[in-house]
């Protein structure tokens, strides 16, 4: 009997096989070039203007709201507006296990994270619709 059901079963996925009409994948998500050259040492610069003063925000209190990581952003000459930052807070009124924010800066998204009071500052492309979130949480 198991024979017969492995059988049946070898079928049936053989059935669900590739005809050979295959579709190339879906294309990847448009993403602008990064920084280069004299640009690139300025998201560097930013990077670690960011970095440093979140760093020294979590020496001096907890980091515990996205205000937090803004306030870091705009101390290092961010224009507020195009800052983009997650919740502080999950839709059950818990703290989130890490906060982030990003500007695009220079053709690339320069993003923050605190997780646990580690600091962790990185670029990223910028996504085709000029932000560095998918969802928009100004």
């Amino acid at each position: 009997m198991c024979a017969a059901v492995l059988l049946i079963g070898s079928t049936v996925l053989v059935g669900c096989a590739d005809n050979g009409s295959s579709t190339s994948p879906p294309p990847a998500p448009a993403v602008r070039p990064s920084a280069s050259g004299t640009n690139a040492e300025a998201v560097e610069r930013l990077v670690h203007d960011v970095e440093t003063a979140l760093e020294t925000m979590v020496k001096s209190e907890a980091v515990t709201t996205s205000d937090q990581l803004r306030q870091a952003f705009e101390a290092s000459g961010v224009d507020p507006a195009a800052i983009e930052s997650s919740l502080d807070i999950t839709p059950t009124g818990l703290e989130v296990d890490a906060l982030e924010a990003a500007a695009p800066f220079e053709g690339t998204c320069v993003m923050a994270q605190v997780r646990d009071e580690e600091v962790n500052v990185t670029t990223l492309p910028v996504l085709e619709s000029g932000l560095c979130f998918i969802g928009d949480q100004r």
